[in-house]
C-alpha cells in the first residue's frame, strides 16, 4: 500500500503528516479491504504519514502493527526490500512511498504502474520465486 496524501512541508519529509483528506481516503480503503483475506499485521516505512496509514488500516481491520523498517523510505533500495521479503515465511502487509512501491512493484510483476496515494495492490509470488508476481487484486 502507498500511505495516504501528506502534507506538502513540514520540519523534515519524514515529519510529513496526513492530511485530512490523505485521513480520509485511507479510511475508506481501509473499510474496503474488510471484504479481503489480509495478513494478520502491517509494517510501514517509519515515515510519519505511513505510520500514520498503517495505525488507520490495522485499527479498521484488526491487523497488528510491527516494528517499522527503515529500509522502505522514498529512496529505499529495492533490493534491500526484496531480500526482506524473501525472509518472511508469511503473506505481509506493507505500507510505502513512491518511488519505491512503483519500483517494488515492477521488480515483482514486471509492470510500470502509476501508484496513486492509498492505493492497495495485492500479489502472489510463484513458491520459491521473487519475481514473476501476479497482482490478485488492487483498490
Amino acid at each position: 500500500m502507498r500511505h495516504g496524501a501528506a502534507a506538502a512541508t513540514a520540519p523534515s519529509d519524514a515529519l510529513r503528516p496526513l492530511t485530512e483528506s490523505g485521513r480520509l481516503e485511507v479510511r475508506e480503503v481501509a473499510g474496503q479491504l474488510a471484504g479481503f483475506d489480509l495478513p494478520d499485521s502491517i509494517i510501514s516505512s517509519p515515515y510519519l504519514r505511513a505510520t500514520q496509514t498503517a495505525e488507520i488500516i490495522a485499527d479498521s481491520n484488526q491487523l497488528l502493527i510491527e516494528a517499522p523498517w527503515p529500509e522502505i523510505t522514498p529512496a529505499g533500495n529495492v533490493e534491500n526490500v526484496l531480500e526482506l521479503i524473501s525472509e518472511r515465511n508469511s503473506p505481509i502487509f506493507l505500507v510505502l512511498h513512491m518511488p519505491l512501491i512503483a519500483l517494488l512493484i515492477d521488480a515483482l510483476t514486471g509492470k510500470r504502474l502509476n501508484v496513486p496515494t492509498a492505493a492497495v495492490f495485492s500479489m502472489a509470488l510463484p513458491t520459491g520465486k521473487m519475481t514473476g508476481a501476479e497482482i490478485r487484486w488492487n483498490i
